[in-house]
């Protein structure tokens, strides 16, 4: 049976396109992140992919809890979504700030949604893939949107943009959310130019680390080349 696998991409390093706009915009986010020397800084966006209006935001630790930037962005998301259930239906709906949505709750969430499919999430950092504290990853949390469908077949979520990738600081086994994405049928698209920027910013309340990264560490993507280096869709624009 052939792959059904999505692609990855590689943007240039073109600080005039939307989507270096945008992780320059989850930059921002990033740098408001409360003080942790055992955590990354990171920022998220979800965006309109017609628009590119921000649809929801959030950084590390932004909600109680050991809160990651995808997860506080998509918790806040829902909570939109809830809210205008509540109005429409008049039925109180569990709010993701105090409750966080487990499988299944979330495409109940989504039953009459009429507001935009295949939505674009930015992340300055790749999304974690294991979590040393056992909690949900946003690996998983991403996973879990991205099986929401439209009654057409459409994504909730189809492209994911990202500034950095992750090295082996916290999780020795590595970063392998951008197969499990692919393998979901998510885009992966990493972002040129705002590597060095993303990951400063994601380590500036952390100790410095004295070993190098491994070769499969270094930033870019996750098979550890150089955002700006040729790859599949190396230099192609989706806007």
């Amino acid at each position: 049976m052939a792959s059904t696998a999505a692609e990855v991409h590689h943007l240039p390093a073109t600080p005039s396109t939307p989507h270096h706009t945008l992780l320059q915009h989850a930059l921002s986010l990033a740098r408001l992140c409360p003080r942790s020397t055992t955590a990354f800084s990171v920022g998220a966006l979800l965006v309109s992919p017609t628009t590119s209006a921000i649809i929801s935001d959030g950084y590390s630790r932004e909600l109680p809890g050991n809160t990651h930037a995808e997860e506080c962005c998509l918790r806040k998301f829902y909570g939109t979504v809830a809210a205008a259930r509540t109005a429409a239906t008049g039925v109180k709906q569990l709010e993701p700030k105090d409750v966080d949505y487990q499988d299944g709750q979330v495409s109940a969430l989504f039953e009459g949604y009429g507001g935009e499919w295949e939505l674009d999430l930015y992340t300055t950092m790749v999304p974690c893939s294991k979590r040393m504290s056992g909690l949900r990853t946003c690996l998983d949390r991403i996973i879990e949107a991205s099986k929401v469908t439209s009654p057409d077949g459409k994504k909730l979520i189809k492209r994911v943009f990202c500034g950095c990738g992750e090295d082996d600081r916290f999780v020795k086994e590595g970063n392998w959310a951008e197969g499990v994405l692919r393998d979901a049928g998510i885009e992966v698209w990493w972002v040129g130019g705002l590597e060095s920027e993303c990951r400063g910013v994601a380590e500036m309340w952390l100790e410095k680390k004295t070993d190098k990264p491994t070769a499969a560490k270094q930033e870019g993507g996750f098979d550890g080349k150089s955002v700006e280096a040729s790859g599949a869709g190396a230099g192609e624009m989706p806007m």
